[in-house]
């Protein structure tokens, strides 16, 4: 729509105050000498001669409309001399308003628009679903108007990768004590508080504040879970996907196919592969798959609906939860509490015959090594000259009570002189296991022997004498 020039009814007169009569005005491109057009009604239908002469009043004898468009105008008198030149003179098309439309997807073949002309904007239609603006490039209804993504680019926009971080504690990511028999989960906002979310179309980067995850009886003891967030609604949900097919250690599984919680890569960040039921509490939520960004899993204590996360130094060591992005360093150390105790037979048995001396490790991807060590202090006593050694032994149990993986301490004393010796030393095993999915129980493994005699071999608890720990992140 044009506007007039620039208000109506202008009249153009002399020093003196005298119209001139006969004169014309001239229009031309800025800073030109082309013509351009001038019109006669606002919708810039009725084109006019670029010169127009001036009637007895000063006046065009038409109504004047101009593009909106930068021009040059030129007055001269009858006689065409040139009185004035304005160069730019503008009609700011003040009545041309952008109509925008708005809906969920594209627009192509479902919604109506007019393409831009001269004086004439184009109809815009924003896809708040997926962040992208279209305009009409072709005039039409429904089913003919041509729509053209102006930032068709949208794929390439930047999506961060998950910024918080599951944890036991309400906003506390990285806790420095244990957290024993804990109820619920959070995740909360540590290097951001962005997280991507699949809409059916693409990853959206989504702000987020601290979210809780209730954990219920429904999460089943000693079972693997995998955490998820969603939108429920455009409300970002927390939810666990469904039990792990096998949650044993060195054996566990997400398993595969409908009712499983497998996973799949889409667009570079973990979802569910397949549709599932999620939980959150006593709420069970229906999620498509695709839809739920994976972040981490939960390794259930032997009581349903608790997880557990050690830092200090004790028996049966465990950390319950993992994160799969924003890894940290993780450790477990584990120890005896009793004095001391003794055992003289070659065969490797957990350290003072207690399955609780172990810890369990634990990752939901099997991408982080673990580097597992043991330490403890024994002394070795010949007892008598008959005998001509006592060793010790420590290993590394890596899902197994019996048989140790990595390297074999073995440490002790030998008959030396007619009196005998005795030693104290300390042994040293390590292993480097490879990475390994789901939990992974690590025990602390002991044997002593004797030769030719009743040496005694002596095996020392407490922190300052015994610690077998673990080193890997989540």
């Amino acid at each position: 729509m044009g506007q007039w020039l620039p208000v109506p009814f202008i009249t153009f007169v002399d020093s003196a105050g005298a119209p001139y009569a006969g004169g014309s005005l001239e229009f031309y491109a800025t800073s030109s000498d082309t013509p351009q057009s001038v019109y006669t009604d606002a919708a810039l239908t009725a084109g006019a001669a670029t010169t127009l002469t001036l009637n007895s009043a000063g006046r065009p004898s038409v109504a004047v409309f101009l593009q909106n468009l930068p021009y040059k105008v030129v007055l001269k008198d009858s006689s065409a001399n040139t009185i004035w030149t304005a160069d730019p003179v503008s009609a700011t098309d003040f009545a041309s308003v952008v109509i925008t439309k708005v809906g969920s997807g594209s627009p192509s073949g479902v919604v109506a628009g007019t393409a831009g002309s001269s004086g004439v904007l184009p109809t815009y239609y924003w896809d708040y679903t997926n962040s992208i603006l279209y305009v009409c490039t072709t005039t039409g209804a429904a089913a003919v108007a041509v729509w053209t993504a102006i930032n068709a680019g949208s794929a390439t926009q930047i999506v961060t990768p998950p910024q918080g971080y599951l944890t036991p504690t309400s906003a506390t990511p990285i806790i420095t004590g244990d957290s024993s028999a804990a109820t619920a989960v959070y995740y909360t906002p540590f290097v951001g508080n962005l997280v991507p979310v699949y809409n059916g179309s693409r990853h959206v980067s989504t702000e987020f504040t601290e979210l809780t995850l209730t954990l219920v009886s429904q999460h089943a003891l000693s079972t693997l879970y995998d955490v998820f967030v969603f939108s429920n609604s455009s409300v970002l949900t927390l939810a666990t996907g469904p039990a792990w097919s096998n949650s044993g250690a060195g054996t566990g599984s997400r398993g595969t196919g409908a009712g499983t919680t497998e996973l799949t890569r889409l667009n570079g960040y973990l979802v569910n592969a397949v549709s599932m039921t999620g939980r959150n509490g006593s709420t069970t939520y229906s999620i498509g798959a695709n839809l739920a960004t994976y972040l981490g899993s939960l390794f259930i204590d032997g009581t349903a609906g608790q997880v557990t996360c050690h830092r200090t130094w004790g028996q049966s060591r465990k950390w319950g939860v993992w994160n799969a992005y924003n890894r940290q360093p993780l450790y477990l150390k584990e120890g005896d509490s009793t004095a001391s105790w003794t055992y003289q037979t070659d065969t490797l048995r957990p350290s003072r015959n207690q399955s609780t001396n172990s810890l369990t490790v634990f990752q939901g991807l099997a991408e982080e090594f673990y580097d597992l060590q043991l330490h403890q202090n024994v002394f070795c006593d010949i007892g008598n000259v008959n005998s001509d050694a006592v060793k010790a032994k420590h290993g590394i149990g890596w899902n197994s009570t019996t048989a140790a993986s990595g390297l074999l301490s073995i440490v002790g004393a030998t008959n030396g002189s007619a009196d005998g010796t005795a030693a104290f030393d300390n042994g040293r095993a390590r292993y480097l296991q490879v990475p390994s999915l789901g939990i992974n129980v690590v025990t602390a493994l002991e044997a002593g022997s004797t030769s030719g005699g009743s040496g005694t071999v002596t095996f020392y608890g407490g922190e300052d004498d015994m610690a077998l720990s673990a080193l890997w992140r989540g």
